[in-house]
């Protein structure tokens, strides 16, 4: 049941004749189970979940079980929805205002109407609820207001919806929603409240569509763009803006239609659908505000999705004779009850409207159609398949033509047949050679196998009854022949290599231009000539040529081959020495020995590549040089022969050592420290053997240099060489004179004490023991600390634990480290933090405290409340993690005494663990 009550404020009615979509749509949620509480400040009565009693509400979607004996059962929202909520209420025992809510972004000069639904729960005794429903502005001001008056009882639960209408003044754009229970509660006063709404409100809009009654059309596709749409609004705004929109999902969702902003709309094409239109009005600028506009109803165009129909024809044959009749026939599908037919030839009507059409008029090639219009609505012509005919008449000649009438033996001449007059489109070929049947049944004929005056011809038929067998003309085929040979000759067929040789060739039927191709082991060469001269010929090279004419039907023709036979004499030396290690001034005698050097064979020795010797097999020197290369060139009289050089003989001339000199980089060395030795050896063999001596004492590899670290202060290092012993000398050793060798120890450095420890602020003395001898030097490091890093007594006052190092370096350069000594530093006045969050947050987990890790004689003690000791160390190198026996300790506060022996400082206070 709708109640539209007025309220106590007059209104133009021209501004309350349509509605906008709802801006205030409070429906309480939907869902089982009950909803949940109001926002802050909207209520003054208190929510519960259960029967609420006087002065208490809930949010239900039914109420079943609640005071049974005076209240309605309701099973469902206003709506019928089983599962919307309500807000269920007993009113407090005064009357009050119990539902308050401000609703903003309204537009001022707007009309709106303000609706809600309610339900009286008394079904037998008690008070009747009286609601006002009103509208304020924010400073109380009221714009309009309803009284319910007493809502009565009924027999069955109903819901009734109270509405009015209100206008905003410019300017204004919240408002608030007050509702005030007017009757007492105590016994009855008992309602429900649902779907709240609060909706602009405009003048009337009346809409439809041009040239119908209704409020839908039906239309096809191709009529769509025809349909206009119009809406007239009421006087209301000062200027009216319109905008038009369409829904594709039954209204469920809308959408502005773009540059449709007119009082009209006319529809583009569109496809097969429903679509609903609607317009939505608005003073000029709020049309896109939905707290400002108002809607029409809705306007429905329907379009019908096209028939779907097609035909398909067949004929009573496709090739036929000229004059002969043939029918084609139309099959149609959803062609409807009257289909109307349009039979075309090659595009043009023909025929009559019928599902037949017969012609005897036909022409070859001839293309005929059909276009079907349905009886159907929203139908579209449909058109056909294609049916070509073929039209022949009778076969009145058949020419043959040939790609050659005359050509060469084993040429392929192709032949082809035209036959004027038809031939249907199956014509049957028969070719002839000579009379008798050759070839396949097809137009052209090719065959390679023609003999000189060959006679050709060819039968056409056809399977119509129109059309008679006709021969063609005869073709008489000349076959030519004609041969060419050719044979070639060279000057020599032996020869030398790099020996000039000619071929000549012969032809035999070359005719009068000729063309040459020589070969050489069937690789083009030479010039295009009846003769070929090289001089690059290999042994077994094969030559010939490839004669070609111009004249008719002739081949290429090869002549036969000549292999080159090319001979090079063999040649060589090898020589040999009677000795090839040998003192100075012994006789050395070379022999050569030569292959395929013929009867007089001439000689030519060498020694590093110049002229020496005779012309003999055998040459002897007595002043050769230590590295003297011999060798030896022979020359032969024979035909193709080549000079042939030797092997290559190196000579050693050995002499023996005459002195060695030992020297070294420096002549004193710190001990432990590597020394290196050289021994340079006068007149040394490279198979030269040395020999190291430390106090003449065996030492070292054989080798020239000699490393050792081993050495001690005033070591001799010597070394002699020896060549190896040849037939012509004995072994001679050379002994080089000592190197004395100084040898400095290294620096020592100890510590009477390795560990001091002062306070912050005091200072120490560094008191190390040195053993270095003069003209030592020092370097303390971390320089941090101390007074002078360059002596041996620095005087130490680091600001914290510090371990320093001393490096001693000799006059001579040998350097010593010492061990670290530590100074520790301890703190005199701690600075104890009073809390720590031991949460694992890696942010102060740990009771850390500045300074007392440094004082190993420190002890650490914290009690609880109650005197236990919870926590207990010696030294504190690790700070406390608030944990006893490893389980965390509850948070709060405990308490610490902190015993620093070495001080007289005690420190107490109390430490607070924090979540």
């Amino acid at each position: 049941m709708a109640v539209l009550l007025t309220g106590n404020i007059s209104y133009g009615q021209v501004c309350s004749g349509s509605l906008g979509d709802p801006i205030v749509n409070i429906t309480f949620g939907a869902g089982t189970g009950n909803g949940p509480a109001l926002g802050a400040n909207i209520t003054n009565l208190g929510y519960t979940t259960s029967c609420p009693t006087d002065g208490q509400y809930m949010i239900v979607n039914q109420s079943t079980s609640c005071y049974t004996d005076n209240w309605h059962i309701v099973t469902q929202d206003h709506t019928g929805d089983t599962n919307g909520r309500f807000m269920l209420i007993n009113a407090q025992l005064a009357p009050n205002d119990f539902y308050v809510q401000r609703v903003d972004n309204l537009c001022g000069g707007t009309t709106y109407q303000f609706a809600a639904w309610a339900l009286n729960m008394v079904t037998r005794i008690g008070n009747n609820p009286n609601i006002t429903f009103s509208i304020e502005k924010t400073d109380g001001t009221p714009l309009n207001s309803v009284t319910s008056g007493a809502i009565p009882v009924t027999a069955a639960s109903t819901w009734r919806q109270y509405a009015f209408y209100f206008t905003i003044p410019a300017g204004v754009s919240s408002v608030v929603i007050r509702m005030r229970n007017n009757a007492p509660g105590g016994l009855g006063n008992d309602l429900a409240i649902d779907d709240i709404t609060f909706r602009p409100a405009g003048p009337a809009i009346s809409v439809g569509i041009q040239g119908t009654a209704g409020t839908s059309v039906t239309v096809c596709p191709s009529a769509s763009s025809a349909v206009s749409l119009f809406a007239n609004a009421g006087a209301c705004y000062l200027n009216t803006a319109y905008q038009w929109q369409q829904s594709t999902d039954n209204g469920t969702t809308w959408a502005n239609v773009t540059g449709a902003s007119s009082s009209t709309y006319q529809l583009p094409a569109l496809t097969s659908g429903t679509y609903l239109y609607r317009a939505v009005v608005a003073e000029a600028g709020n049309v896109d505000l939905n707290t400002c506009r108002v809607i029409s109803n809705p306007l429905t165009v329907v379009v019908s999705p096209p028939a779907t129909s097609s035909v398909a024809i067949t004929a009573s044959a496709t090739t036929t004779c000229t004059g002969t009749a043939v029918t084609f026939t139309a099959t149609p599908t959803g062609g409807g009850t009257t289909p109307a037919y349009q039979w075309m030839i090659n595009g043009i009507n023909a025929g009559t409207n019928s599902a037949t059409f017969t012609s005897t008029t036909l022409q070859n090639n001839d293309v005929v159609s059909c276009v079907l219009t349905p009886g159907l609505a929203c139908s579209v012509p449909a058109t056909s398949n294609q049916v070509t005919i073929k039209v022949v008449s009778p076969v009145t000649s058949v020419v043959v033509n040939a790609s050659a009438t005359a050509t060469c033996p084993g040429t392929a001449v192709t032949f082809t047949a035209t036959a004027t007059g038809g031939g249907g489109s199956t014509p049957g070929y028969q070719w002839l050679i000579n009379g008798i049947n050759a070839g396949t049944n097809s137009a052209t004929f090719t065959t390679a196998t023609l003999q000189n005056n060959d006679v050709v011809s060819c039968v056409v038929t056809t399977g119509l009854a129109c059309s008679a067998p006709a021969t063609s003309n005869q073709l008489t085929m000349k076959i030519l022949s004609s041969v060419n040979s050719i044979t070639i000759g060279a000057s020599a067929t032996t020869i030398c290599p790099v020996a000039a040789v000619t071929f000549t060739a012969t032809p035999t039927g070359g005719g009068a231009t000729p063309a040459y191709q020589w070969m050489v082991n069937g690789i083009n060469a030479g010039t295009n000539s009846a003769t070929f001269t090289s001089t690059a010929l290999q042994n077994n090279d094969v030559v010939s040529c490839v004669l070609t004419t111009g004249l008719a039907c002739s081949v290429p023709a090869t002549s036969n081959q000549v292999t080159i036979k090319v001979v090079a004499q063999v040649t060589a030396v090898a020589i040999t020495a009677s000795a090839t290690t040998i003192c100075t001034g012994t006789a050395v005698t070379f022999t050569a020995t030569p292959t395929g050097g013929g009867t007089t064979p001439a000689y030519q020795w060498m020694v590093n590549g110049l002229n020496a010797g005779t012309n003999s097999a055998t040459f002897t020197s007595t002043a050769l040089q230590n590295n003297d290369v011999v060798s030896c060139v022979l020359t032969t009289s024979l035909a193709c022969s080549v000079p042939a050089t030797s092997n290559q003989v190196t000579i050693k001339v050995v002499s023996p050592v005459t002195a060695v000199v030992v020297s070294t980089p420096a002549a004193k060395i710190c001990n432990g420290q590597p020394a290196n030795f050289t021994a340079t050896a006068t007149n040394a063999a490279p198979d030269v053997v040395y020999q190291w001596t430390v106090n003449n004492l065996a030492a070292g590899t054989d080798a020239n240099t000699f490393t050792s670290s081993t050495l001690m202060d005033g070591d001799a290092i010597a070394c002699s060489a020896t060549n190896p012993a040849i037939s012509c000398t004995v072994p001679v050793v050379a002994k080089s004179l000592p190197v004395i060798i100084t040898v400095e120890s290294l620096p020592v450095i100890s510590f009477s004490q390795s560990n001091y420890t002062i306070y912050e602020g005091e200072k120490i003395s560094l008191q190390p023991v040195i053993t270095s001898g003069t003209g030592a030097t020092y370097v303390w490091s971390p320089a941090t600390g101390l007074d002078n890093v360059t002596i041996a007594n620095p005087v130490a006052s680091p600001t914290k634990t510090t371990e320093y190092t001393l490096m001693v370096i000799s006059a001579l350069g040998c350097t010593t480290t010492g061990l670290p000594v530590k100074v520790t530093v301890l703190y005199k006045n701690i600075v104890v933090p009073n809390s720590f969050t031991p949460n694992n947050d890696g942010i102060n987990d740990t009771w850390v405290i500045p300074g007392l890790e440094t004082d190993p004689s420190a002890i650490i003690t914290v009690f609880n409340r109650y005197g236990g000791i919870v926590y207990e160390s010696h030294g504190y190198t690790t700070p406390w993690n608030g944990h006893y026996k490893n389980t965390p300790l509850p948070f709060g506060a405990y308490y610490y005494v902190i015993a620093i022996k070495n001080n007289t400082q005690k420190l107490s206070g109390c430490i607070t663990i924090i979540d």
